[in-house]
C-alpha cells in the first residue's frame, strides 16, 4: 500500500487505542534515523526538528554555510559520559547523528561541526568537523577560519553552559552573514557541575534583550555587546517537547540577523 492508503488504515486503530497519529516532516524522519535527540519519537527528544524544518526547508538546494557546535552522542559513541568541558580532551567519537541527518537535508550546503572531543574517525561526505573548546575564543578562531565567506546557519548544542554559550556567541555571531540564523538549544538546562555560581541564564538574556533591545552579559565585553545588538533582527524562543524535564518553556532560542 501507499503511505496515503498505510495512514487511512492506521488512524482508525489508533483512535479506538486512544492515540494520536502525526505525519512527521522530512528532517524529523533523517534526525530519528540518524538517531539524534532534534528528532521525535523517542524518550528523551526534543523534537527541535519541527521547528527546523519550518525555518530551514527554503534553503534544502542552496549552497549554504552551516556549522553545528557540539556533537556529543556518549549513548551511541561508548565515549564516557561526560564529554570535555573546557581545555583538552581525550574523548573519541565514532559517529555523528546529527551531521549525517543535516548532510542528507542540506543536499549542497557546505557542513561543519565542531567538538571538543575528537571526532577524526568519523567521516561523512561533504563534511568537515573541527576539534575545539567552545569557551575558547582562540578555538573558535578555526571556525571564523573554516568560513570565509561567512555562517548562514548555526546551531550551538555544545555544552549547554550559559557563560560558553555567551562566549562563542559574540565570537560568532559577527561571522553570519545578512538574515542569517544563530541558534542555540537547550537554554533550559545547563550542568550543575560546569554552570558558574549565579551565572547569567542565556535563556534570560534573550528574555531581556527582547524586552529592552539591550544585551548584557556579564561574559561579553559591553561596547561588542552593543555593537552585536544593533545587528540582531529579532529573538524568538520554542519549547522543547521532552518528556523528562519539568521545566521545557523556551528551550530553543532563534537569533536573526539583520538583513
Amino acid at each position: 500500500p501507499t503511505p496515503a492508503q498505510t495512514m487511512k488504515l492506521i488512524h482508525p486503530i489508533a483512535n479506538r487505542l486512544g492515540l494520536h497519529v502525526r505525519r512527521i516532516d522530512d528532517l524529523t524522519r533523517l534526525m530519528n534515523h540518524a538517531g539524534s535527540d532534534k528528532g521525535w519519537g523517542l524518550r528523551g527528544r526534543h523534537y527541535y526538528t519541527r521547528v527546523y524544518h519550518r525555518l530551514l526547508r527554503h534553503l534544502r538546494e542552496k549552497p549554504v554555510q552551516f556549522v553545528e557546535i557540539g556533537l556529543l552522542r556518549p549513548d551511541r559513541d561508548s565515549r564516557r559520559s561526560h564529554a570535555g568541558a573546557e581545555g583538552q580532551s581525550s574523548a573519541k567519537a565514532a559517529s555523528a547523528p546529527s551531521l549525517l541527518a543535516w548532510r542528507h537535508y542540506f543536499r549542497n550546503a557546505k557542513i561543519l561541526g565542531f567538538d571538543i572531543d575528537d571526532f577524526s574517525a568519523v567521516q561523512i561526505p561533504g563534511v568537515h568537523i573541527l576539534q575545539g573548546d567552545m569557551s575558547s575564543p582562540t578555538d573558535l578562531l578555526k571556525i571564523k577560519q573554516a568560513c570565509p565567506d561567512g555562517i548562514d546557519v548555526l546551531i550551538d548544542d555544545g555544552s549547554h553552559v550559559s557563560h560558553h554559550q555567551q562566549i562563542a556567541f559574540a565570537e560568532l555571531f559577527p561571522c553570519l552573514n545578512p538574515g542569517a540564523l544563530y541558534i542555540i538549544e537547550d537554554c533550559h538546562w545547563q550542568d550543575s557541575s560546569l554552570e558558574k555560581k549565579d551565572s547569567l541564564k542565556t535563556r534570560d538574556l534573550f528574555r531581556e534583550f527582547r524586552r529592552t533591545r539591550t544585551l548584557a552579559s556579564p561574559f561579553i565585553d559591553p561596547a561588542r555587546a552593543t555593537e552585536i545588538g544593533s545587528h540582531i533582527a529579532d529573538v524568538r524562543f520554542y519549547d522543547s517537547i521532552e518528556p523528562m524535564t519539568d521545566d521545557t518553556e523556551d528551550a530553543l532560542c532563534v537569533i536573526r540577523k539583520k538583513s
